[in-house]
């Protein structure tokens, strides 16, 4: 996997057509994550302390199905729909994904917002990167995890009604006291008890049709990576069901480790733990390559201003500025507890590895990974894309 050597914004067309909106914020050329990253050449402190959730709530449910694997828990798939007796609504299905092999137990619930603080701080503070930052009527979260952004989104956007959809079994882990309605898709619930009136989430597989009858002004996706079957088909539900002059954002990182100053050692274990992960979703036909992907599915469904800029995530402190540092501290966080949660389930089912293989491998990988003197960093693509025609108009009361 290659990081095709983009560091700044590429555009498919020359102006955006009618936005209420500027489509890029004022300070984005400026940001460091998008340009070459200095070592910090002084920098041998490895070691991290950051908080990662200021809350967390859990639910008891039949929903909450798990199986119990390598000191892990996973998703238990093929399950039956069930009814939820829980006060908030949210609606089931039984289309689920058959092969899942990443955990969904409190570390990685936890791993999940850290990595969301980490991408709001990539972005100076902002949920999202495109027009959308403010204005949208009815937005929708693909694969909305914990929920976190999609409750977010709705408390800084009273005017919005927002929807997460949910693909797995997580619980969204943040309350939110708002009204607009933000609307966020998974397969399994992982809410909390009191849901923000303007915020709701659903379950379900959203490779399967489609059946909302109003249409969105803003879908988002994040790290949808090794999820999709057929991202072709899931461009195409995206472009029918965004209202003309709506904007898409999809936000994922790139498992190929990169560096600026050739730091990354011959037979490094951290490039291999990324290159064995990738090699065996691939296997199964979900890709860990969406990221860079994205731009061209879009181009090739007919979206227009299809603009693409790719960050950069340092492994750990090893970088001489500031903003790049702290990023690299909650890098190094996310990545910590991602080692494990990527390659157990992964290796041992796809690949037939033993489960102490896996740990030995991560075990080096972590050791290169908190190296200051390693200087590597992570592609993070962030592709922006608008459909064609001008906005719908609210009726005139």
């Amino acid at each position: 996997m290659a990081a095709q050597g983009e560091e700044t914004p590429s555009s498919s067309a020359a102006a955006i057509a009618a936005p209420t909106a500027p489509a890029a914020h004022p300070e984005e050329a400026a940001n460091p994550a998008t340009g070459l990253i200095d070592p910090d050449d002084g920098e041998t402190d490895s070691a991290i302390n950051v908080s990662i959730r200021d809350s967390l709530t859990s639910i008891r449910s039949s929903l909450l199905n798990f199986e119990d694997e390598y000191g892990r828990l996973y998703h238990s798939h093929s399950r039956g729909s069930e009814k939820s007796n829980l006060s908030w609504a949210v609606v089931i299905s039984n289309h689920a994904l058959t092969e899942y092999f990443f955990p969904h137990d409190n570390i990685e619930q936890d791993r999940l917002d850290l990595q969301h603080e980490l991408f709001v701080r990539t972005f100076r503070g902002r949920l999202c990167t495109c027009p959308k930052f403010y204005g949208a009527k009815r937005v929708l979260d693909l694969g909305t995890g914990t929920g976190i952004w999609a409750l977010e989104y709705a408390e800084e956007h009273p005017e919005s009604e927002v929807r997460g959809l949910q693909l797995i079994n997580f619980v969204i882990s943040r309350l939110s006291l708002t009204t607009p309605q933000v609307i966020g898709v998974d397969l399994s619930p992982v809410q909390p008890d009191f849901m923000p009136p303007n915020c709701s989430f659903e379950i379900d597989d959203l490779e399967k049709p489609w059946t909302w009858s109003k249409s969105f002004d803003f879908i988002f996706s994040r790290t949808l990576n090794g999820s999709i079957l057929d991202p072709v088909k899931l461009v195409d539900s995206i472009y029918k069901q965004l209202e003309p002059g709506g904007w898409f954002e999809a936000q994922d990182v790139c498992m190929s480790a990169q560096s600026d100053d050739d730091t990354i050692p011959e037979n490094s274990s951290l490039v291999q733990w990324a290159d064995e992960v990738v090699d065996a979703m691939e296997k199964i036909g979900r890709s860990l390559k969406l990221a860079m992907q994205w731009k061209q599915l879009l181009i090739d469904r007919g979206f227009e201003d299809v603009q693409e800029t790719i960050y950069k995530w340092p492994t750990n402190t090893w970088p001489r500025d500031k903003t790049m540092k702290d990023i690299g501290g909650w890098g190094l966080a996310n990545l910590d507890s991602f080692l494990e949660s990527a390659a157990l389930g992964t290796l041992t089912n796809i690949k037939g590895w033993s489960r102490e293989e896996v740990l030995v491998l991560c075990s080096q990988a972590r050791k290169e990974m908190r190296d200051p003197r390693i200087h590597v960093w992570w592609p993070v693509y962030v592709v922006t894309a608008r459909k064609p025609g001008l906005p719908i108009q609210a009726p005139l009361e």
